[in-house]
């Protein structure tokens, strides 16, 4: 396979995606960190590179007006960070800025990959997809090294990674349960996808699965746990590969989670146990919704701009996370923005599930589209607990797909322009 300049460049975003450390800039703000990924200083060379010929990024027919409302919904972003350093000065714009480019980079990850995969040419699908397994695989070999040695740590140490307390084993650049989690339900969203869209084996897919799946449980990350189990359930019951009628698959996916269910309750550690799950819910709910909705109640500003991108913890809100995707949305972008934002998202998510039912559409416009719409799922069932919008390996995981998605749309679009032409 020979490598462009755009797909050099785009093999180099997947890679620092799927296994790019952070590397820690010191206490900048207030004595609190800035991390530094090798996605961030890549994505602004390959945005040029990119934005170098209009054929990169222009849009290309109606079938991807939800590009533009995923587009108007990331740049609101600038317009609400904007105002909250007019307004509020609790929080330094130092922070500000700084969570203003992490909403802003979400959406330079999509629109790169997009721009690059439609320059890479008829090689990108494969080559995305070879590389999406490859970083799934070098992160199954580090967690069976650290289950092996008993090293849960990050791979480049303590003196440049972040370290936090965490559970279980971890990915290669991601040091929390949750981050790690979700990487793996990606996983298992991408083997689903892939073999729906026949370009994986079902031996290779239940072998990307498997150890994806074993991974997200050692992990500890019940949110990645059930989203597999959702993943499972969903791909079951709609597979059109089963000779099982409706009711059987259902019964079958009921009684297999039902199983799983009942070892993970009785066998495994406290933090799964009903007891551990029952304290994490009351836990948010006392220490983290309740002092939300406690505010919003004194404060009717609060209601319409939330408390801004980089906001928390604040003097008046001192919590570190929201722990629920819909309430994140809101203090960060307000009521207006942050249901524009989510909308789009559901747009996006929506329009790609419609094209991977599509039996016409081309086999890698399928696997990205199934994967956009699998993962799109995963962020909503971890956002019921977690900031799965916030969290940088699940959103990255999450802009990629759908620049991937856009990508192989647009450039299907292109190759039938020809076609079109000949048999006219």
């Amino acid at each position: 396979m020979k490598l462009g300049g755009a797909s050099f460049l785009l093999a180099l975003l997947i890679i620092s995606i799927g296994l790019g450390p952070r590397f820690r800039l010191g206490a900048l703000d207030d004595g609190r960190a800035i991390d530094l990924r090798p996605q961030d200083v890549l994505l602004p060379v390959a945005a040029l590179v990119t934005y170098a010929s209009a054929a990169g990024t222009a849009l290309l027919d109606r079938r991807q007006v939800w590009w533009r409302w995923f587009a108007i919904a990331c740049y609101a972003a600038v317009v609400v960070t904007v105002v909250q350093l007019l307004v509020d000065d609790q929080v330094s714009p130092l922070r500000r800025v700084a969570f203003l480019g992490r909403h802003l980079l979400l959406f330079a990850v999509a629109v790169v990959a997009c721009a690059l995969y439609r320059r890479s040419g008829g090689d990108a699908g494969k080559l995305a997809l070879r590389l999406l397994v490859g970083a799934v695989a070098a992160n199954v070999l580090w967690f069976a090294y650290q289950v092996v040695t008993g090293q849960a740590t990050v791979l480049i140490g303590r003196a440049a990674g972040d370290q936090v307390d965490s559970y279980g084993p971890r990915l290669i650049g991601e040091p929390s349960s949750a981050g790690t989690g979700t990487f793996f339900a990606f996983a298992v969203a991408l083997a689903l996808a892939a073999y729906r869209a026949k370009l994986m084996s079902a031996a290779t897919a239940v072998a990307l699965f498997v150890p994806s799946a074993v991974c997200a449980y050692l992990a500890e990350s019940r949110t990645a746990l059930v989203s597999i189990i959702c993943l499972v359930g969903l791909f079951v019951v709609q597979s059109s590969h089963g000779r099982l009628a409706l009711a059987p698959r259902v019964a079958l996916v009921g009684a297999a989670g039902s199983v799983a269910a009942w070892y993970v309750v009785h066998n495994h550690t406290e933090r799964l146990s009903g007891g551990g799950l029952y304290r994490g819910a009351r836990d948010r709910f006392q220490e983290v919704w309740t002092p939300i909705l406690d505010r919003s109640a004194d404060d009717p500003v609060f209601w319409v701009l939330g408390v801004g991108p980089g906001g928390l913890p604040s003097p008046a809100l001192p919590i570190t996370e929201a722990h629920n995707i819909l309430l994140r949305a809101w203090l960060d972008f307000g009521l207006v923005g942050g249901a524009l934002f989510l909308g789009a998202l559901a747009i996006v998510a929506v329009h790609a599930y419609r094209v991977s039912r599509d039996p016409g559409v081309e086999p890698y416009t399928k696997l990205w589209a199934e994967l956009a719409t699998l993962y799109a799922l995963v962020v909503a069932i971890t956002g019921v607990a977690l900031d799965s919008l916030t969290t940088v390996t699940s959103t990255h995981l999450l802009m990629l797909a759908i620049g991937l998605f856009a990508g192989a749309q647009a450039a299907s679009a292109t190759a039938a322009v020809p076609e079109l032409a000949r048999s006219a």
